[in-house]
């Protein structure tokens, strides 16, 4: 059976922090290059390591939460994220995990390397961009959670990917392995962002590391994966 999914986002974010007098070409030039592979961005050779960690309190004594149980009070670790990033080559790549539990799985595991002025190849293991939410590294968002639609769209896959800037659109194209891993069915995924005003810096959540002024931003974005 095949099923096809139709998304339609909007995102709108207001006025920043002001940058500091003289930083605005800068700012400008790395707007540049992150809104088009805002995971194409190294420091030059490495490995170089860096990561995460979230935890949480919780307190509460609804039953909801407790199923009728003891009260709950302590500390959870939610993400435990390492993550090692460089360059081999003319390719760019990284590498990350998940833990919390006491053991890790394999998240991100793909390169990146720059085929024109304005376009970008990823092979490897990435995430759908199918999604706003797929382009904020957790650290990024404004909450802990993704929403639900972003949440469900967070898996990471096999594939290849092309991105490219087109005035002002944002294309993205993926082939992925999909539902059926190494089967004969594929998942074909699209995207096209257009900046309405201003230019929508596509690396943070809310309003944070934005343009200065009004930036509105629209994107439509097909799947289809014949596996499922």
């Amino acid at each position: 059976m095949l099923i096809e999914t139709l998304l339609l986002s909007l995102f709108l974010v207001g006025d920043p922090v002001a940058p500091a007098e003289g930083s605005e070409e800068w700012l400008e030039l790395d707007r540049e290059i992150m809104s088009l592979a805002p995971r194409a961005v190294s420091n030059g050779n490495g490995p170089h390591f860096t990561g995460f960690l979230t935890t949480t309190y919780a307190l509460s004594d609804g039953e909801i939460f407790t199923g009728g149980g003891k009260d709950i009070s302590g500390v959870d670790i939610r993400h435990v994220r390492p993550i090692a990033t460089g360059d081999i080559g003319k390719w760019w790549y990284e590498v990350s995990m998940e833990g919390g539990d006491g053991s890790f799985e394999l998240l991100d595991a793909y390169g990146v390397r720059k085929v024109s002025r304005h376009a970008y190849l990823t092979v490897g293991q990435f995430k759908q961009p199918l999604l706003h939410s797929t382009f904020l590294r957790r650290q990024n968002l404004l909450f802990f959670d993704r929403t639900v639609n972003g949440e469900e769209t967070d898996d990471r896959d096999i594939g290849v990917m092309l991105e490219a800037a087109v005035g002002p659109f944002d294309l993205y194209g993926s082939i992925q392995n999909g539902v059926d891993g190494k089967a004969d069915n594929l998942l074909f995924t699209g995207r096209v962002a257009y900046d309405v005003i201003g230019d929508v810096f596509r690396t943070h959540e809310g309003a944070r590391n934005q343009a200065e002024g009004m930036n509105l931003g629209v994107a439509f974005a097909g799947a289809s994966d014949d596996g499922i």
